[in-house]
């Protein structure tokens, strides 16, 4: 019998931990008899539930105490991870995200080593951050990216050997994500109004640059002030970004249309009751919120970011895609891209013959990343 780890930094509400718990989770289910797959979790925190095999590395972990922080940094996390793996005698262990890959990495005993790049990875680290993966992830057995962009990213920008390199896209569980669309969301169906629901899914960040939606509804509001938007998600350090977004609703008085409603543990419940799903990232790798709203059949309109959204929208064939902006940073005032952002939301809910057939298009490409089919090429990897 096969067996497997997945290691995660934490259970927080992002994408590279619901992708190890769903596949986690898949594999103990359906291979019952041919794979076992546990979970080791650095830090017990955050409001995923999972249910199977579980090691968590530092059980009391707070972000206030500097000493015992530092001190999982420089040995707790390595020593405590080496030891599961020596207990256990994995055949993998494959870690997502950088925490988790570099010490998956550097804790290798006699399994094979894989790491999973979430991100167009180029982007989000400095020159001296990318020397060190660059050093790092060359002794990784196998590396496997969300993307074929995150791919060519990791071969032209960190010089990796392709051959070492794999493109799985993320997994999902269609059925169960069409089953939990009907729990009740409460009193929270009152931010429903008049099918101009737009809704976007994500860890509150400077990433997901959600302030390019809230200018988006802001420069629509004097044509129409019935759009409402829905932000699912929340800051993991602080509330600076959160305080950002929050100033702006105050300053286009969106008090009634933009609602940030925090993380739900159950996001498809509240997808499958909005009009429309947008993507408005710096960049991203491969974007679950908006492939689980295709999923529920929800037009999607998306900032043409790297990498991810081209990819799974083949272009624009399977959803609205607009120009990545000039402007990156946060700024409190409305941009042509804020202004093609709204337009672009703005035509969908104008012209049903438009929106049908994004609505059709979203739900024959969802069809696409079923669990079953992917879960095989995680199975079937080589090094």
């Amino acid at each position: 019998m096969k067996k497997i780890a997945f290691v995660i930094s934490s259970l927080t509400g992002g994408g590279a931990e619901r992708v190890a718990i769903n596949l986690c989770e898949f594999f103990n289910e359906q291979y019952l008899n041919e794979v076992t797959c546990d979970l080791i979790v650095l830090n017990n925190t955050g409001d995923y539930i999972y249910h199977g095999p579980k090691h968590i590395i530092n059980k009391n972990y707070s972000d206030k105490n500097i000493i015992k922080k530092i001190f999982y940094h420089i040995i707790g996390y390595r020593w405590k991870l080496l030891q599961i793996k020596k207990k256990h005698n994995y055949d993998q262990v494959i870690s997502f995200a950088t925490l988790a890959n570099k010490l998956n990495i550097q804790t290798y005993y006699n399994e094979d080593t894989i790491v999973s790049v979430r991100n167009y990875l180029s982007l989000n680290l400095n020159e001296k951050q990318k020397k060190h993966v660059r050093k790092l992830y060359q002794k990784a057995d196998k590396i496997v990216a969300v993307s074929q962009a995150c791919k060519e990213d990791l071969v032209k920008e960190f010089y990796l050997d392709a051959n070492k390199i794999q493109v799985i896209y993320n997994p999902y569980q269609i059925a169960k994500i069409q089953k939990a669309q009907e729990a009740s969301i409460g009193s929270d169906s009152s931010y429903y109004r008049k099918n101009k629901t737009i809704i976007a899914v994500g860890r509150i960040s400077r990433q997901k640059a959600f302030w390019r939606m809230i200018k988006a509804i802001a420069s629509l509001k004097k044509e129409d002030s019935e759009i409402t938007l829905l932000i699912l998600g929340k800051e993991l350090n602080g509330q600076e970004m959160t305080q950002k977004l929050q100033r702006l609703i105050d300053k286009y008085k969106l008090h009634e249309q933009v609602h940030l409603l925090g993380f739900k543990s159950n996001p498809y419940a509240y997808i499958s009751r909005a009009n429309i799903y947008v993507l408005s990232s710096l960049y991203e790798g491969f974007p679950n919120g908006m492939t689980e709203a295709m999923i529920l059949g929800k037009p999607i309109v998306s900032v043409n970011c790297l990498s991810g959204p081209s990819e799974i929208l083949n272009d624009g064939e399977y959803g609205i895609i607009i120009p990545q902006y000039e402007q990156d940073e946060f700024t409190d005032n409305i941009t042509p891209g804020d202004i093609e952002l709204g337009q672009s939301i703005q035509k969908l809910l104008k012209e049903p013959e438009l929106y049908s057939h994004y609505e059709k298009q979203a739900l024959q490409r969802g069809k696409d990343f079923l669990i079953d089919t992917i879960a095989i090429q995680w199975l079937n990897l080589e090094v």
